[in-house]
């Protein structure tokens, strides 16, 4: 198009007629009146126009003038003439030309001072062209479904080209129509023309696409050994409407579900449920399941209370405390009865040594036995306060035997050491006491011989608390001692010396008694 500047503005800086006298006036008064003229000089106006880009036979051409000014007035008319012959008027016309060409455009405007302007371009008309779509539209088109292949031709055997009108349903790639939300879709025809063929007319192809199906699937493989209390499985689940799936327990005696995590609570079958409600552009899924067995869980025992420091037989009893992992309650006995018992959690302490608890859990339904666990530890005597050997009591003799028997009574459990012995020589009365025979020993015959001798000896262990008796038998030596001497009116003199060590700890105690032996004649 070519644009040139119009003939009429030559017209430019003309002024409107003023009928004006001056009848005895001053000079003043006509310099006034003149300038008052001067004042009113019009400016012409400027004329502009635009066409559309689609020059096409028999396809309209819109022209439009709306650029066109006056600065000083307003534009109180628009001329056309085509430069086919054929002339219009208004700012915006329209004209379509019977065949193809160059053709010179002229447009004049004319202001309310009727002053005019003038401009001209050149219009170039090709050959007008048409789209019709080849292809059918879908009937039964749903979001996520079936693809569209869409075609269509130009008149001018031009390639069209494609687009989407509703691109919140549908989307154009080349030919290929895909369907993402539902609604109506709108496919767009092109074709821009080239030097031959002006642009064609836009076309539209519509058509509706409805709600998509869509299926779930799961995509976790679910745990081959789940077991009650056991590790916990997070499920996946996809649906393919890319919309996201809620999951949920179907079986809630066997397994619950927060999120995607599957923790197990009983023995069963666990069943998962997927499910994909829809949207505006996707209908519900199908409900989806998948299920597998849960097991017995096992479970541990931990002791959670400390063992006694400082226990001791007798003394105060200690509360045991034990959890298992399965929440089950916990069983106590003891391992070492004769240090300790057991009475539902109390231990009490009945001898020394180690102590041993035992802490059982027998499973149940859904949880297998627990191992068992074990506390033990040390039970020590109680120390008494001194004296803690103390015993008393007495000692006799058979005549005709010659036996010793001690009675005594001791106050704790422990150990009796005993020992009799009488004198060497006359039965008391030393010979050669100033002989050079060791400490312990006198001379008899010419020989060194103790100066004692042992009446018996021996060892009683005592259990407990309470009266104690035990018997002392004559060695043979004492016994032909005590033979020698039957009938007589003097017997043996024995010396009885007793050791006494309580189990309970502490120092021993020793006592020594005195007593003679008689045999009946």
């Amino acid at each position: 198009m070519r644009t040139r500047r119009s003939h009429g503005e030559r017209h430019a800086g003309r002024r409107r007629p003023l009928a004006w006298a001056v009848v005895g006036a001053s000079l003043s008064a006509l310099l006034l009146a003149l300038s008052a003229q001067l004042a009113f000089a019009d400016v012409t106006p400027t004329a502009s126009f635009i066409a559309s880009a689609n020059y096409g036979v028999e396809l309209p051409v819109q022209f439009d003038a709306g650029k066109s000014e006056d600065p000083d007035g307003k534009i109180v008319r628009y001329s056309w003439k085509f430069g086919d012959g054929s002339e219009g008027s208004g700012v915006a016309p329209a004209h379509t030309y019977a065949a193809t060409g160059t053709y010179e455009v002229t447009l004049i405007v004319e202001d309310d001072a009727h002053l005019e302007a003038m401009t001209t371009q050149s219009v170039a008309v090709r050959k007008s062209q048409k789209i019709s779509f080849t292809s059918t539209p879908p009937g039964a088109a749903v979001v996520g479904g079936a693809t569209y292949t869409v075609e269509a031709t130009a008149t001018s055997v031009l390639q069209v080209s494609f687009s989407s009108g509703t691109p919140a349903v549908c989307a154009v790639s080349v030919s290929t129509v895909s369907f993402i939300g539902a609604g109506t879709c709108t496919v767009l025809a092109d074709q821009q023309g080239n030097n031959e063929f002006a642009q064609a007319v836009q076309r539209q192809q519509s058509f509706a696409v409805g709600k998509g199906t869509q299926n779930i699937s799961f995509t976790s493989a679910p745990p081959g050994a789940a077991a009650v209390g056991g590790a916990t499985y997070t499920v996946e689940a996809a649906a393919t409407s890319g919309l996201p799936v809620s999951l949920s327990s179907g079986t809630p005696g066997a397994c619950a579900i927060s999120g995607a995590t599957v923790s197990f609570i009983g023995v069963g079958t666990c069943t998962i449920l997927a499910n994909q409600p829809g949207n505006e552009n996707y209908e519900a899924a199908a409900q989806q399941g998948q299920s597998f067995a849960v097991g017995k869980g096992t479970q541990k025992i931990s002791f959670t209370s400390t063992p006694p420091g400082a226990a001791v037989v007798g003394g105060a009893t200690y509360t045991v405390g034990a959890t298992a992992t399965s929440g089950l309650p916990v069983l106590f006995s003891s391992g070492t009865p004769a240090v300790c018992a057991v009475s539902g959690s109390t231990v009490s302490f009945v001898g020394v040594g180690t102590c041993t608890v035992l802490a059982d859990q027998g499973g149940s339904g859904n949880y297998n036995a627990a191992a068992q666990a074990a506390q033990s530890f040390a039970v020590r005597a109680v120390r008494p306060s001194a004296p803690n050997s103390n015993f008393g009591g007495h000692a006799s003799y058979n005549t005709r035997t010659g036996a010793i028997t001690v009675n005594v009574t001791v106050s704790n459990p422990g150990r009796f050491t005993w020992r009799a012995t009488f004198a060497n020589g006359k039965f008391g009365v030393f010979a050669s006491a100033r002989s050079k025979c060791r400490h312990g020993q006198l001379r008899l015959n010419g020989k060194c011989r103790p100066a004692a001798i042992t009446f018996g000896k021996g060892v009683t262990n005592v259990t407990g608390a309470g009266p104690v008796t035990f018997v002392i038998k004559p060695s043979r030596s004492a016994t032909r001692a005590l033979k020698s001497r039957a009938g007589r009116k003097k017997g043996v003199p024995v010396s009885l010396s007793l050791r006494y060590q309580s189990s309970l700890g502490g120092a021993p105690v020793s006592h020594t008694a005195s007593l003679t032996v008689k045999l009946k004649g």
